[in-house]
């Protein structure tokens, strides 16, 4: 994920979601708006975890989700 990416597109940045069902859910709430990129903390839910993968109703193969420390991805971005 490049900076270009980030300015360009909406990004929903995830702290410790830790319900795999709701991470899930977010997920396609995220695809229903349009918005294809997820950066979860590194203490949220497994995002290919089945209960997620389930929830999230296919969303998961279409929004672009990463595991990263929160504020050292906003320390690069901004």
């Amino acid at each position: 994920l490049n900076k270009t990416q980030i300015e360009s597109n909406l990004t929903l940045l995830l702290d410790e979601i830790q319900d795999p069902g709701n991470l899930g859910t977010i997920l396609r709430i995220a695809d229903w708006f349009g918005i294809p990129n997820v950066i979860c903390s590194p203490n949220c839910a497994d995002i290919y975890n089945p209960k997620t993968i389930q929830s999230s109703m296919g969303a998961f193969l279409r929004v672009h989700s990463f595991k990263q420390d929160l504020s050292e991805f906003c320390e690069h971005i901004f």
